[in-house]
């Protein structure tokens, strides 16, 4: 029998968990503990042994540990496995334990005996974990997106609190719905191909965007993202993030209307209309530009502008926007012949200035021509006329200075006419 005890006695020794006797009541004494237990607390043996409960079992989980233990000897069905946290002997070290603990009869009278496994580790990693899902929830619940995940058939699983505000609804209101419900329906159909598209596709992504439908009846235009992890074991649904751009949509639509009335208006200018860049290229021209010159808007972009300029008029404008893009001149205006698609040659009155970039440099340059083909013709046919008119006053001059020779040849013969007939005619007489 002493072998015996001698032999338990070393295996309750040189097993690695914590073994302990517990008797008395009301208050729990220590009558046995073995070196695995008092090394988790810091302590000795002989050190262990003399010390009460109340020493190595923390405020917080003391009444619960006392309360336990007092219930068992009274043989209330209490569990027989809990974890609470013991007081190291430095007053620093952190120990937690998993007990398990049951009756027995020690030196004759009623005792607990009970093993104890150190899951200090276990439970700093679950702190750890805590506090890493309180800081992800934080950041999910604060987000201004909304945070959903949805399960394989598209139903809500969960929802962060912001859809209250982008959509009116409260989370709980929608967990347990499709969440296609809550699109337009226009755009339900394409969301759900997306979805469908996305669920086969294990760790896809996929971008839509759609109007949801917001408590009031107002519709919000949302950017929707979701991630296909269903085959993690740890989310198994479609995790992703809606964000409002409501605002964005208005300003893009806004500007979109802006650009199509300057378009407009652009177009229909009744003067040809151009942007050109550094290099001399067309970047933009209107309809009447294009009338003007016979070409497409499509065939004129990109096309360099000295080579809609007839031929020998080409020396007067290599440099024509030389001077604008150095800043020496804010603009030119010159009179110059373009040569049409059909070949014609057409006059037009040219206008360029520079706009410039927010650092004052020359980026592009804007060019206004004006069709001055019937001036120019008429101004032709003036100075032929001009021309006609100058020969006949020449001529009108020429005839008057005869004429006023013959003027004055009359003068003298009509001065001495008289004297002539008098002397001719009555002295013969």
């Amino acid at each position: 029998m002493q072998e015996s005890e001698e032999k338990y006695r070393k295996l309750v020794e040189n097993v690695q968990d914590g073994i302990f006797i517990l008797q008395g009541y009301p208050y729990p004494k220590l009558m046995f503990c073995n070196e695995a237990f008092a090394k988790m607390v810091g302590y000795t043996v002989e050190e262990m042994m003399a010390l009460t409960i109340q020493k190595y079992v923390a405020p917080d989980d003391l009444a619960r540990v006392a309360d336990s233990y007092r219930r068992r000897l009274d043989g209330e069905d209490v569990p027989r496995e809990y974890e609470y946290h013991v007081l190291h002997k430095d007053g620093k070290t952190p120990v937690y334990v998993n007990m398990h603990a049951e009756l027995m009869e020690y030196q004759g009278k009623i005792a607990t005996i009970g093993t104890v496994k150190d899951i200090t580790e276990r439970k700093q990693m679950e702190e750890k974990l805590r506090e890493r899902e309180k800081w992800f929830r934080t950041l999910i619940e604060t987000s201004s997106d909304i945070i959903f995940v949805l399960d394989e058939r598209g139903t809500v699983r969960y929802i962060s609190p912001s859809v209250e505000r982008i959509l009116g609804y409260k989370p709980e209101d929608m967990v347990g719905k499709n969440g296609f419900s809550y699109y337009h329906p226009e755009d339900i159909p394409a969301l759900q191909a997306a979805f469908v598209g996305l669920t086969q596709q294990a760790g896809g992504t996929a971008t839509a965007f759609s109007r949801a439908l917001h408590k009031d009846g107002s519709a919000a235009y949302l950017e929707v993202v979701g991630k296909n992890l269903l085959s993690d074991p740890q989310i198994r649904g479609v995790v992703g993030h809606c964000r409002d751009i409501t605002e964005r949509k208005r300003a893009e639509d806004a500007l979109q209307e802006s650009e199509e009335r300057f378009r407009s208006l652009f177009d229909n200018l009744s003067v040809g209309v151009a942007m050109i860049d550094r290099e001399g290229q067309v970047l933009a021209a209107n309809k009447t530009v294009c009338r003007f010159l016979g070409y497409s808007q499509e065939e004129l972009i990109g096309t360099p502008l000295l080579e809609l300029i007839y031929p020998e008029d080409l020396d007067a404008d290599r440099d024509l926007f030389k001077p604008i893009i150095k800043g020496e001149n804010d603009h030119c205006l010159m009179d110059k012949r373009y040569v049409r698609k059909d070949g014609e040659i057409v006059w037009g009155r040219l206008h360029v200035s520079g706009i410039k970039d927010e650092e004052g440099h020359i980026k592009y340059m804007s060019a206004i021509c004006e069709d001055i083909t019937a001036c120019k013709l008429v101004e032709k046919a003036l100075l032929s006329k001009n021309s006609e008119m100058a020969s006949v006053f020449a001529k009108c001059k020429h005839m008057k200075a005869a004429l006023n020779r013959s003027e004055q040849k009359y003068k003298e013969i009509a001065e001495f006419l008289p004297d002539l007939i008098y002397k001719t005619v009555l002295l013969d007489a």
